[in-house]
């Protein structure tokens, strides 16, 4: 427990032939040429975070440090890129291969000015390599290693490719729903979250730092948890719910879990179920296993519970965990769900 938390806390063979396959992207958004050398402080997982141009029609994705905090907050925005958020996380380059994980390589082609991001072990090479098949692509870097089978809580990396742009983009398709013009080619392998100290004591089911005395999540309401211990950056939850929610005036009810009817563009979280509990942070970002990161206001299921949600400030404030039912019309619902946070520090 660091020294915020004590302060603040009452302690307790495949070939790629279409050598237009690429993100174009500025010369200028490659920063490194290698991977650096081992250090004692080099964390073993490394954020994975996409960018967007839309005068390019350029997605670039990477774990550069000097890219990946534009999206954490910790250094100035790119004028031409937007983020689109963190994917994920791979095993860090300077580190040794882990078992079960193929190198996440990176392509660069001066002559296009095209990125391309890739597991296919046809693209392996070393850092500086050069192939004359696919317009002069050069081996800039190694962006981490990634795992080539799917864990509890993983979350796939697959690779879109828009012919008439001739760009491609490495994503979290669970999370970036790309745009027409770009069709799914290929899964990269499995990204993982974030590992946090805390997390890992959640997904060990040791004992929780703090257990809720059981709340109503009223269904006619965004409900801000109370956070009795705070609820601080590097915290891990967990969320159990039961009960029901009336969902209109005429004495309609729905569990926790909703209904299974998903809910179209007109409830709060299209894709899930209608009228089922649904989540979000106000500030910061939070992981959802076997979803990813869900940033500041970004709803995510809950339904009758998560499994170890791990929440990240870096770059921000601490926000607030709130609650609601996925309804478009809170107004006319009543009751709602009994709800249990367990937390980690």
């Amino acid at each position: 427990m660091n020294s915020t938390h004590s302060i603040k806390r009452k302690s307790t063979p495949w070939r790629i032939v279409r050598g237009l396959l690429g993100a174009s992207a500025l010369l200028g958004a490659l920063v490194t040429s290698s991977a650096t050398p081992a250090r004692a402080a080099e964390p073993e997982l490394v954020p994975l975070v996409t960018f967007y141009s839309a005068a390019r029609g350029d997605y670039f994705t990477t774990t550069q440090p000097e890219w990946t905090c534009k999206a954490l907050g910790g250094c100035p925005q790119d004028p031409g890129y937007v983020v689109i958020g963190i994917q994920g996380h791979v095993y860090n380059p300077a580190l040794p291969q882990p078992a079960g994980t193929r190198p996440l390589y990176h392509w660069w082609s001066p002559s296009r000015a095209d990125n391309f991001l890739t597991s296919d072990p046809a693209w392996a090479g070393s850092v500086g390599d050069v192939t004359l098949d696919h317009d002069g692509y050069r081996l800039f870097r190694i962006e981490g290693y990634i795992s080539t089978s799917a864990v509890v809580g993983s979350v796939p990396l697959q690779s879109f490719w828009n012919p008439s742009k001739a760009d491609n983009a490495a994503v979290n398709g669970l999370r970036v729903r790309m745009p027409s013009g770009w069709s799914y080619y290929r899964t990269e392998g499995y990204l993982l979250g974030p590992k946090s100290a805390a997390g890992s004591k959640c997904e060990a089911r040791l004992n929780a730092n703090h257990v809720d005395t059981p709340w109503t999540a009223l269904g006619n309401y965004v409900n801000t948890w109370s956070a009795p211990e705070d609820f601080m950056g590097g915290d891990a939850l967990q969320i159990s719910a039961s009960g029901q929610t009336r969902i209109d005036f005429w004495g309609a009810h729905k569990s926790v879990s909703g209904d299974a009817e998903i809910a179209g563009a007109d409830f709060p979280l299209p894709g899930v179920n209608k009228f089922m509990l649904i989540g979000k942070v106000t500030s910061g970002r939070v992981w959802v296993p076997g979803l990813g990161w869900h940033e500041a206001q970004q709803l995510f299921p809950v339904g009758a519970g998560t499994k170890c949600l791990e929440y990240n400030t870096q770059g921000t404030s601490a926000g607030d965990l709130q609650l609601q039912i996925n309804d478009g019309n809170l107004g006319d619902n009543a009751g709602g769900p009994t709800v249990t946070v367990s937390q980690w520090w």
